[in-house]
């Protein structure tokens, strides 16, 4: 077990984790309720212990026999359930841009450019928020339907790019 305990046991703490454990490349983590990838990314960096640590949500923890987690059907459950969850950095003026303008608006750092809006807490007055960043940045190229459809740093900056391409509308 090769991540840091201190931030294990913070990540245990989290309201939304209902258990994790360490692996040795990453932390395995049962969410409960609605979980935020963002917030628990946001403790790994406030406790500074280095690169932020690999996430896979799981269904459940795995136990052998003797309650100990079984390690290797966790892997196997990892496959299945649908991988690793790393942090994605943002790419780009653009990507920076609304990452910054969603580091403010959830007053939570980092957030990463595939994490899910909802996920962080999105309603419609942060949706408002971040359309007048983006107005600034590019004017008439996002909707607050751009922004609820888009889920994603990722994805809104793309949608952002490709409006820029096109250029206004006749």
């Amino acid at each position: 077990m090769s991540q840091d305990t201190t931030l294990l046991d913070t990540i245990r703490r989290h309201p939304t984790v209902q258990e994790a454990v360490a692996l040795a490349d990453l932390i395995a983590v049962v969410p409960r309720g609605r979980f935020s990838l963002a917030e628990i990314w946001s403790l790994a960096a406030r406790q500074d212990t280095g690169p932020l640590p690999a996430l896979a949500l799981v269904d459940s923890l795995p136990r052998r026999h003797d309650g100990a987690v079984d390690e290797e059907q966790l892997r196997r459950d990892i496959d299945e359930q649908g991988g690793i969850l790393s942090y994605c950095a943002p790419e780009g003026e653009l990507e920076h841009a609304l990452v910054d303008a969603l580091q403010a608006i959830f007053a939570m750092q980092p957030i990463g450019v595939l994490d899910d809006f909802y996920a962080m807490g999105l309603d419609s007055a942060a949706a408002v928020e971040l359309s007048l960043v983006i107005e600034e940045l590019a004017p008439g190229t996002v909707t607050l339907e751009d922004i609820f459809q888009s889920s994603s740093v990722r994805r809104l900056a793309s949608h952002v790019g490709e409006m820029l391409r096109q250029g206004p509308a006749p």
